[in-house]
């Protein structure tokens, strides 16, 4: 509770001060976000958008989760990135950290409301200077009294009851099934700086990791604009602290608004019965990895579902993927295995890009774009469409007899809906079979230095309506082959 009463306190602090100095005086709205991947160096890139940086430190205090120890520290670091976003609007970004913790579970601080208030003004000020240029006047605001945390803006709360719901779900199963059980007390906590592999400390500490991807919906908290995603990714560092605590920490991928291109990074809403279905598959490694051979099979059920059943295209998508697979097994038997004796597998990634990169150059990656022809169906109106101009990226590799393909596959959107989904194609057998016979050509040439008489050539556009680039997931990346 008092790490979001302190959020809390920025964020209506903030918009106090903005209404009262920005918005008056400039009609512009500025919002502030926390962030915890700023640095404090900008790229060129965010530069030329007009980003702009302000470092201060601050004095406040912790408290541990796990232990509840409490320590200060008069090195807190607060990082500020701000920008006019448009002609109506700003955006701050904040970054609170301590440069002396170290450890596993980062804590965030505690500062109080008038040394709160004071860096903000600080800010107010700069940002008149800054963006405003000579238009600066003295500011008359005074600091608050310390009165109750006005309440916030209807969508930050949606997002905080979904946080709740993800700790609710977590502690009722984990009183079912791990306290129960095992006479221990579970924790979950969230924290966004978590990566996919551990390192030497962490697994010499017994930490594991859990990998899941979901459903779910953003908002953009400039713009309002919601859109979906399948491919939500969860990602669970979990261990056993002793023998009667536990501790989880999540983080759930955060995405950019891809309609007004703010680097705000908005975080996603899953519906109840996906929360509960994860964290058991949660609880079900936890039983596994951290008890060993105590495992028990569970008898808890599931929430009723509140009638929101995935689409039926769910089950076409993995038809799809299985064609891709069950074709490429095929092909590289009769084209690889049999002629070198390497063994090659297929898989699916969906955040590959037209180019390699330096690393995967040195690591001796190749990358294979081409189209192909496929349908489309529109998961909130039933649409149905077809294009020619289906984007393919593969990439792949050859170590130790060992071949990797990696595949990405780009979507498009339907033309007749206000908010669009980005859908996956159907495409037939045939075409998947041309398209993998391409790529095991361009393969013998790159990975086997067989010298081809012509090279694999890409597949030209089918005749189908008119290509619209808006709506092309690889035209935004300046992939497709319409774009270029």
């Amino acid at each position: 509770m008092g790490k979001q009463n302190s959020v809390n306190i920025w964020i209506s602090t903030f918009q106090q001060l903005q209404e009262k100095d920005l918005r008056k005086d400039y009609g512009h709205v500025w919002s502030l976000t926390f962030q915890y991947n700023l640095v404090d160096k900008l790229t060129p890139e965010q530069k030329k958008d007009g980003w702009k940086i302000l470092k201060m430190n601050s004095s406040g205090r912790y408290v541990c989760s796990l232990c509840s120890n409490i320590w200060k520290s008069g090195l807190i670091q607060l990082l500020f990135h701000y920008r006019s976003v448009n002609s109506k609007r700003g955006l701050v970004l904040l970054l609170l950290q301590c440069p002396q913790c170290k450890s596993t579970n980062m804590e965030k601080t505690t500062i109080e409301e008038d040394k709160i208030h004071d860096f903000l003004m600080s800010l107010i000020t700069t940002i008149r200077k800054k963006i405003y240029k000579n238009n600066i006047q003295p500011t008359t605001l005074k600091p608050p009294k310390c009165k109750a945390v006005p309440s916030l803006p209807p969508k930050e709360k949606e997002g905080e009851k979904n946080i709740n719901v993800w700790i609710s779900t977590f502690q009722h199963l984990q009183e079912k099934e791990l306290r129960k059980n095992y006479n221990c007390v579970w924790n979950i906590n969230f924290q966004y700086d978590l990566v996919d592999k551990l390192t030497p400390e962490q697994q010499k500490n017994d930490w594991k990791i859990l990998k899941r991807n979901s459903f779910g919906r953003y908002v953009c908290s400039l713009c309002s604009n919601i859109w979906k995603s399948g491919l939500i990714q969860l990602l669970f560092h979990y261990r056993s602290v002793n023998s009667k605590r536990g501790l989880v920490l999540l983080q759930i991928c955060r995405e950019q608004c891809p309609q007004c291109k703010s680097t705000n990074m908005e975080k996603p809403t899953l519906e109840e019965d996906k929360i509960h279905e994860i964290l058991m598959s949660l609880i079900t490694a936890i039983r596994k990895n951290c008890y060993k051979n105590n495992i028990q099979p569970t008898t808890l059920k599931p929430p009723k579902p509140k009638a929101v059943p995935l689409p039926p295209k769910g089950k076409g998508k993995q038809k799809s993927q299985n064609v891709w697979m069950k074709t490429f097994h095929f092909l590289k038997e009769k084209e690889l295995g049999a002629d070198y004796g390497d063994v090659w597998s297929l898989n699916f990634k969906y955040d590959l890009m037209g180019k390699p990169t330096p690393e995967q150059k040195s690591e001796g990656s190749w990358i294979f774009t081409q189209n192909s022809f496929g349908s489309f169906i529109c998961s909130n109106c039933s649409n149905k469409w077809k294009s020619g101009l289906i984007t393919l990226i593969f990439q792949f590799c050859l170590k130790s007899k060992r071949g990797l393909v990696l595949l990405r596959i780009f979507r498009q959107q339907c033309r007749r809906c206000k908010y669009p989904n980005l859908e996956k194609p159907t495409i037939e057998e045939n075409e998947v079979k041309d398209s993998l016979m391409r790529l095991i050509i361009k393969i013998r040439k790159c990975c086997y230095n067989e010298k081809m008489t012509s090279n694999p050539q890409t597949r030209g556009p089918a005749i189908t309506k008119p290509h619209e680039s808006n709506l092309c997931e690889a035209c935004l990346f300046g992939i497709c082959p319409k774009s270029q």
